[in-house]
C-alpha cells in the first residue's frame, strides 16, 4: 500500500512549496526540482495555470500576436464569449449585464466577474471583439505549444514545466488552498510562481 502522504511524482522543491497547503506531504523522489518566483514568459513546452479564465484569455491573445502556438484545455468558452458579445456589445452594456446578472444570482458573482474581465480583455485587445474571439477559436494547435488551463481542468494532469498566474493572491485555506495545492503539484520538474 502506498502512503497518501508521499508524493511519488513531484521533486523535493515542489513538495516543499506544496507543504504550505498540505503540511504532511513528503517527497519520495530524490530529484531536487526547481521553484522560480517571478514573471511568467510564454514559452513552447510550458503549461500556464490560472484560477480564472480571464488571465488566460489575455495570455492567449498575446501568444497569438507573437505567433506562439497555444493549446487551451477545457471546454470551448469562445461560443459563450460570442453569445455574451451579442447581448452586450459595448463596455457600457457589459457593465450593465454584469450588474443585472449578479443581482439575479449573487452566488455566481466570481464566475460572472471572470467572464466580464475576459470580455474587457477582448474589448481592449485593439481588434474588433468578434475577430479577437475568432482568433482564440482557431489558435489551438496540436503539437508543441504553450498549454493554457484553469487549475480545475488541470486536475489529474502533469507537465514538466508549470507556471501559476497570480500565485500570491491564492489563499492557504479552504477551496482556494485546495486549488493552489492542485496547481503546485502539477509540476514534474519546474514550477514558476507569478507574484506581484
Amino acid at each position: 500500500i502506498l502512503p497518501l502522504t508521499k508524493s511519488f511524482r513531484c521533486p523535493r522543491a515542489i513538495v516543499a512549496e506544496a507543504q504550505r497547503y498540505v503540511p504532511d506531504i513528503e517527497a519520495f523522489s530524490e530529484r531536487q526540482g526547481e521553484v522560480i518566483r517571478g514573471q511568467i514568459m510564454e514559452a513552447v513546452g510550458q503549461t500556464i495555470l490560472s484560477r480564472y479564465n480571464a488571465p488566460l484569455v489575455r495570455i492567449a491573445l498575446r501568444c497569438i500576436r507573437k505567433r506562439v502556438p497555444i493549446t487551451y484545455l477545457g471546454r470551448d468558452f469562445t461560443g459563450g464569449l460570442l453569445a455574451l458579445h451579442k447581448k452586450a456589445p459595448t463596455k457600457e452594456a457589459l457593465g450593465l449585464w454584469l450588474t443585472k446578472e449578479i443581482e439575479k444570482n449573487p452566488r455566481r458573482k466570481r464566475k460572472l466577474e471572470d467572464r466580464y474581465a475576459a470580455m474587457l480583455t477582448l474589448h481592449e485587445s485593439g481588434e474588433r471583439v468578434e475577430d479577437a474571439i475568432r482568433s482564440l477559436m482557431f489558435a489551438a494547435k496540436s503539437g508543441p505549444s504553450v498549454v493554457l488551463s484553469t487549475i480545475h481542468k488541470a486536475k489529474g494532469l502533469e507537465w514538466p514545466k508549470v507556471a501559476i498566474l497570480a500565485y500570491d493572491e491564492m489563499e492557504q485555506g479552504g477551496q482556494e488552498g485546495n486549488a493552489a495545492y492542485v496547481a503546485v503539484t502539477r509540476a514534474q520538474d519546474t514550477l514558476i510562481l507569478e507574484e506581484g
